[in-house]
């Protein structure tokens, strides 16, 4: 799989975990820029880097990264879903107003940045400002680049009227890079330029936030939405580092077709040998490693831009949009290749396809005569994570195993699985697979690892138990090994996999960690599951287990299942 870098926390020698987005301001030449602030987990240096603001769609809180590459299975925080009545019902606070012990800013709470406060089935929520920007409205760094600057969202798109459309024609101008460009992106797009509720929202995230110190926003109207995202928990009190799935937005279109000056449809090209057969061009899957530099200085003008996929965004809007790409027609073309010519070499341009292993660019502004070349993101999913009753339900038992324990930090992680095989998508969505990160003070660290079981795929949930203390980058390659293994063998766990990382950590199943993951379970049920779990992963107790296994009705403690 692709691993994704960012050149400047390659400075420093030991993992960084973002702790909050502080804002944005404006370089000497009037460029925006993010202020990130991380946190050394190793000595716990506290620090302020200024960002080119096309890295604003990549990054929240809780995201690690070590030797500056970004830690996919290794964010901070747990997995919840919450309901809210309304997304523009939230009340806007301050950061001094997040409960004492929910969240530290080192002694520097002075409430300058701004929270979302909503009441929840789940309890109380604060989401920051910027990730409601970010998961709303900054879908690559075009976007990013563009909603501090007024104007400049109307120079990606041909002009419509602002409204609700029946059928809505999208025509995509030259300044929006093709590849960045999906049927979600397209819907996603036309919300926040189109639909009046989106447009004012996009509108006001510079209005309100231009000269501040924070970010802000009108928030659109939602109602009855449903919000999937890790967070950080204390009592009933949410704080939301990272929106995963947000539903409830009312579409701008009943249909869409959507256009762009490169969209050329695919030609019936092909490679026709000394004998007169014909033979279909194949071309290599084989993707670099990107490296995004942070230098200043701007990217190169050019309108073929690498696309990075990242992130786990996901849409849903109240219906189901038919979404239709606008083709430009082109004729077929015949190219003749010698007899030993290897056909996989061979593509339609006649030029061998070689990848490099490392690709480095930026995602700042574009501007003539820079030298770095300019780098794209695509994140968002074509279809939702399903998290209603299969990892939802292992996420929230793991949430109440954490009441249980003491001495131990648990954090969790949504990542796809590696594409190209059979088993990596469900239908037509990807896969995606639950990472939980558990530390106990003293002892080598433990993954659990559970994947989507979606298509009635019958799995066993893996247990990664190191033997000695691990830098996170390695707990990170090592998972990804286990999870590329698993992939490759058509979706089940590879015993040769884990033996080649017998030295490093012991790998075994657990065939019934959840037996009842659809509906919604009793909560006693999942308390009574998650010390089981604890049980089995050998973690300490912290002397709560009574009293959270307690059944409420007879008073008495639930019984416990067999096989302890």
């Amino acid at each position: 799989m692709r691993r994704l870098t960012v050149s400047a926390f390659c400075e420093v020698d030991e993992p960084l975990e973002i702790h909050w987005l502080v804002g944005l301001e404006q370089d000497a030449d009037g460029s925006w820029l993010l202020r990130v602030v991380t946190h050394g987990l190793r000595s716990g240096l506290v620090r302020m880097w200024p960002l080119p603001i096309g890295l604003f769609p990549l990054l929240s809180p809780g995201l690690r990264f070590e030797d500056g590459l970004l830690l996919d299975t290794q964010s901070r925080g747990g997995i919840q879903t919450a309901f809210i009545s309304n997304l523009a019902n939230g009340v806007e606070v301050t950061s001094a107003d997040i409960p004492t012990g929910l969240y530290t800013f080192f002694g520097h709470q002075g409430g300058v940045q701004r929270i979302v406060r909503y009441e929840t089935d789940c309890g109380e929520i604060f989401v920051p400002t910027m990730e409601l920007v970010r998961y709303l409205l900054l879908h690559n760094k075009t976007l990013a680049n563009a909603v501090m600057v007024p104007g400049q969202l109307m120079t990606l798109y041909q002009f419509e009227p602002l409204g609700i459309y029946e059928e809505l024609t999208l025509r995509f101008t030259s300044d929006m890079p093709v590849r960045s460009i999906s049927k979600s992106l397209a819907l996603e797009f036309a919300w926040l330029a189109i639909h009046p509720e989106g447009r004012r929202t996009w509108d006001s995230v510079y209005t309100k936030s231009a000269g501040q110190q924070y970010v802000s926003l009108d928030l659109p109207d939602v109602p009855e939405a449903q919000l999937v995202f890790r967070g950080v928990r204390q009592g009933s009190d949410w704080l939301v580092l990272e929106i995963i799935h947000l539903t409830g937005r009312s579409s701008p279109c009943l249909r869409l077709r959507y256009g762009h000056p490169s969209f050329q449809r695919p030609s019936d090209t092909v490679l026709v040998t000394p004998e007169g057969g014909a033979r279909k061009p194949k071309v290599s899957q084989e993707e670099p490693d990107v490296e995004i530099s942070t230098a200043e200085g701007g990217t190169r003008v050019a309108a073929g831009q690498l696309a990075v996929e990242v992130g786990t965004k996901s849409r849903e809007f109240t219906i189901e949009v038919p979404i239709k790409k606008i083709w430009r027609e082109r004729g077929m073309s015949r190219h003749r290749v010698n007899d030993n010519s290897p056909t996989e070499e061979k593509v339609v341009t006649g030029s061998p396809v070689t990848k490099k292993p490392l690709f480095t660019g930026g995602v700042s502004r574009e501007s003539r005569g820079a030298r770095i070349h300019p780098l794209e993101f695509r994140t968002l999913e074509s279809y939702p994570w399903d998290l209603t009753g299969d990892l939802q339900a292992l996420a929230e038992t793991i949430e109440m195993m954490a009441d249980l324990i003491s001495d131990t930090e648990i954090s969790m992680s949504l990542c796809r699985l590696k594409p190209g095989r059979a088993f990596s998508t469900i239908g037509r969505r990807p896969r995606c697979c639950l990472v939980v990160l558990i530390n106990v003070i003293d002892k080598p660290p433990v993954v659990l690892v559970d994947v989507d079981r979606g298509g009635e795929w019958a799995l066993s949930t893996m247990v990664l138990s190191f033997l000695a203390p691990a830098p996170f980058a390695d707990i990170d390659a090592h998972v990804k090994t286990v999870l590329d293994s698993m992939v490759d063998n058509g979706g089940h766990w590879d015993s040769c996999a884990h033996s080649a990382l017998s030295e490093v950590c012991a790998c075994r199943r657990l065939p019934k960690i959840l037996p009842k993951r659809g509906g919604k379970e009793e909560s006693r049920y999942r308390a009574t599951w998650a010390y089981r779990l604890a049980i089995k992963l050998g973690l300490p107790f912290s002397g709560a287990e009574k009293t959270l296994l307690r059944n409420s009705d007879s008073g008495e403690v639930a019984p416990t299942p067999d096989g302890f």
